[in-house]
């Protein structure tokens, strides 16, 4: 009897276990068919933070801010888009495809995946479509043309760029022509050992109008699935978007939240904001 009662309370709890694990993974699953989650800095409806000064041409004055700068274009380019303007950069740490406003995929060389010899390195920023993840940024305006990171930049000078060996950083440049004079030169400055990627925009208004313009940066990211279970432990971590600033500490956001929430729009000076990333 007692037996009995030991095997019947045993298969009672392996049933609840076994209830409590699809419960958890119904709950922790991200919807692949979403919507990849958005992250940008600043806020599209009205003055983006931080945004550069106003550059004015040889007529006049800088006018004011407009009352609010239109929305900036959150789309990642189509699958079927030609690959016209990317350009492949490879320094010591880093191999990276760089597309005029976007990092649309990175590899971390001296991390590889599996501890296989011919193991493939991680990568993070990465364009395949069921793997979506890159770090965009452009320009608005509210009364002139500008370039996105769709479109507008175009590389100076073709093919791929390798850090030369006696070098300790390398310079990408990209070019946008406007119509009424406007330029706006960027270049990606790559440092040995460094994984930071620098962005420098030099805006030249060679035309007799005032222009004025903001840069935006942002993330973009579809979620990939996560197998649960109690020998995944990324099954228990925190999949989303995370920021630090000195007034507010630290905030995140799951990316089960931003269908309801939308996405994250932070003003802050100082600080940091991030998709986090686990491999």
């Amino acid at each position: 009897m007692n037996q009995t009662r030991t095997f019947l309370i045993f298969a009672w709890l392996m049933v609840a276990t076994l209830l409590w694990m699809e419960w958890g993974k119904e709950q922790r699953a991200p919807d692949t068919a979403a919507e990849a989650a958005g992250v940008a800095v600043g806020d599209p409806a009205g003055a983006i933070p931080g945004a550069p000064a106003p550059v004015a041409g040889a007529g006049g004055a800088v006018p004011s801010a407009p009352a609010a700068v239109p929305v900036v274009p959150g789309a990642a380019p189509a699958a079927t888009a030609p690959d016209a303007g990317l350009v492949r950069v490879r320094t010591d740490v880093l191999d990276l495809t760089l597309r005029g406003g976007a990092v649309v995929r990175a590899d971390l060389l001296r991390f590889p995946e599996t501890r296989d010899e011919d193991s493939a390195p991680v990568r993070l920023f990465d364009d395949d479509p069921a793997a979506l993840y890159a770090a965009q940024s452009g320009w608005v305006s509210a009364t002139s043309a500008a370039p996105t990171h769709e479109a507008g930049f175009v590389p100076e000078g073709g093919g791929d760029r390798v850090l030369a060996a006696d070098a300790d950083t390398i310079e990408v440049p990209f070019t946008w022509t406007g119509p009424d004079g406007v330029s706006i030169r960027r270049s990606y400055v790559l440092t040995r050992g460094s994984y930071a990627i620098e962005v420098l925009d030099t805006v030249v208004n060679r035309g007799q109008a005032p222009w004025q313009g903001h840069v935006y940066r942002q993330l973009i990211r579809l979620p990939r699935t996560i197998k649960t279970g109690w020998t995944n432990p990324e099954s228990f971590s925190l999949y989303g978007a995370a920021w630090f600033s000195p007034g507010q500490s630290y905030e995140r956001v799951r990316y089960t939240d931003f269908a309801d929430e939308g996405p994250v729009n932070a003003r802050q000076t100082g600080g940091w904001l991030a998709m986090l990333q686990h491999h």
